[in-house]
């Protein structure tokens, strides 16, 4: 089977429109790994990136694909923290929008259910990465959504699997591939250029 990966979106539509457009009927899958929201660079990105996820997951085979995985990334996980927090000034700093927060009420309760990994074949599907060293099963969602350095600078994560994440962009503003590991973002919200990777699995 084939698995197309995409990274980070962060309402950038109309270029995550055209990568859906362009690969269906191709006999995929779709995993992807999550922020959808926030620093919007067009009107409407974030909504309608939301209700285009939401579409691939529960009707795949509408849209061209076989299957469709949707992850939680640390963007809907900040925004759901702070409604239930009632302080949305640390959201609102990262890009958070008012408009998209009153736009995307109908998918609250389905953003909040978002899993925070997918495992197909040897790959592993996360949004930021994994604790080096730690099985799958003892991983905090904590680290599977937000974690860094000690993801990134690790010579080997020391899991049995390669990893597929986003959460931090590039260098090379390009999808970067490494022995264990490939990262997807692409810094989409203002390159416009949207991180995917074909993979057989």
């Amino acid at each position: 089977m084939t698995v197309l990966a995409i990274g980070d979106i962060h309402g950038t539509f109309t270029p995550f429109k055209k990568i859906i457009d362009d690969n269906a009927g191709k006999d995929l899958d779709i995993v992807l790994t999550g922020d959808y929201i926030d620093r919007q660079p067009e009107e409407n990105g974030d909504i309608n990136t939301v209700d285009l996820v939401r579409g691939l997951v529960e009707d795949p085979k509408h849209f061209g694909y076989k299957s469709a995985v949707a992850l939680t990334g640390n963007h809907e996980r900040l925004m759901l923290e702070s409604i239930i927090n009632k302080d949305f000034d640390c959201w609102l700093m990262n890009g958070g929008n008012v408009q998209s927060l009153h736009d995307l009420v109908p998918h609250l309760e389905w953003l909040a259910a978002l899993p925070t990994y997918h495992v197909k074949g040897d790959y592993l599907f996360v949004h930021a990465g994994v604790r080096p060293n730690v099985p799958l099963e003892e991983q905090r969602e904590q680290d599977l959504v937000w974690i860094r350095d000690p993801y990134l600078n690790a010579e080997s994560h020391g899991l049995p699997y390669t990893i597929i994440s986003g959460h931090t962009i590039t260098d090379s503003l390009e999808v970067e591939y490494y022995d264990d590991r490939i990262y997807l973002d692409t810094g989409s919200f203002f390159t416009g250029n949207i991180g995917t990777a074909l993979l057989e699995c």
